[in-house]
């Protein structure tokens, strides 16, 4: 067999190959802001001791990258909007899909964002002593890991 054949035969069986594993596998799952979500969520943990204020949809068309500050999420969206307390040392659920969560007027939160797609962590502060609360955007396919609450500066 010369180069040139064993080249196509390659070619074509590569070829074949990706297409049996895109028939297997489908398209890529999409994230849902429903009850359910099929891939692509957010999600958010609270490893503080204390409780944190939740919303499942980020609804505001306006985002700095991080945050979006005086508005309320559930007010802004429709009606099917919820929220909910996270309690301490708990996590939104991974087959939900939690957009935000609030940082309490005169409160300083830490915490770092995981994105699931590069592996990478990025540390964050947001202190809120002397201000209104914030509500913070998580995106899709990041999980929020608030580590540290304190009323006052951090």
């Amino acid at each position: 067999m010369n180069l040139t054949r064993a080249r196509r035969r390659i070619a074509s069986t590569v070829a074949a190959s990706a297409l049996v594993a895109g028939a297997l596998l489908g398209a890529a799952p999409t994230a849902s802001a429903g009850e359910a979500c099929d891939g692509g969520c957010s999600e958010t943990y609270n490893d503080t001791g204390d409780s944190i204020l939740v919303a499942r949809n980020w609804c505001w068309g306006y985002w700095d990258g991080i945050t979006r500050e005086g508005d309320n999420p559930v007010s802004q969206c429709n009606s099917s909007d919820k929220y909910t307390w996270l309690s301490a040392g708990t996590h939104t659920p991974g087959t939900v899909d939690w957009d935000t969560f609030r940082v309490d007027a005169g409160w300083c939160y830490k915490m770092y964002f995981y994105n699931d797609w590069t592996g990478l962590s990025t540390y964050y502060y947001v202190d809120r002593t002397g201000m209104s609360a914030l509500w913070v955007k998580v995106s899709n396919n990041e999980s929020a890991h608030i580590y540290s609450q304190a009323y006052g500066h951090c």
